[in-house]
């Protein structure tokens, strides 16, 4: 039985714990606010902002994808805006981290939203990582209209696809997938 109170032990590549600023925050530039959802025990990139329409919505945890995988499908899930009453944009939300099998590739995590109905990637959802550390980023604003790849009024089946993006002929480049959500 797991004990009513758990750490959470964060270290970096040499098994020491990181140093910590003075101020933390969502504004903080090297990454994001780890914030606990007690519904669904897992951990997200958060704001200081409070927000009562379910948000951020997580999508998926922990993926991986190596160059040789090409596109994959992590999942696949429902996504009605209308579930967010007052909520016109949306931001996609991810931390990635990449291991390059050489110093000279050039190779990035992706992570991108596809709508499964109009056969399309989402507009302004695909967000990269290039470093070995997990890194929270998030795309620009996304609107909820029925014009171009953005995100349908009457929402829709969307996947979530992990891919290595400019992998070296032949490496074992890899993207790793933390976390991908959506957010206000």
């Amino acid at each position: 039985m797991a004990s009513p109170v758990e750490r959470l032990v964060l270290l970096n590549r040499q098994g020491h714990a990181p140093k910590l600023r003075d101020a933390v925050d969502s504004s903080t530039t090297n990454g994001a606010v780890l914030k606990f959802d007690s519904s669904t025990e897992s951990w997200y990139p958060g704001t200081d902002q409070q927000n009562d329409g379910g948000l951020p919505l997580q999508i998926a945890g922990g993926a991986i994808a190596t160059s040789r995988d090409g596109v994959m499908v992590i999942c696949s899930f429902n996504f009605d805006p209308s579930d967010y009453p007052g909520q016109t944009s949306f931001r996609f939300q991810a931390v990635l981290s990449c291991f390059r099998s050489t110093e000279q590739s050039s190779a990035a995590a992706r992570a991108r939203l596809y709508n499964s109905t109009t056969g399309n990637y989402v507009t302004s959802a695909s967000l990269t990582g290039t470093t070995t550390t997990p890194t929270a980023s998030s795309s620009a604003s996304i609107p909820v209209q029925d014009s171009g790849d953005n995100i349908p009024e009457a929402g829709g089946v969307f996947e979530l696809h992990l891919d290595v993006q400019n992998p070296s002929s032949g490496s074992t480049d890899t993207a790793v997938l933390g976390f991908a959500g959506m957010t206000e």
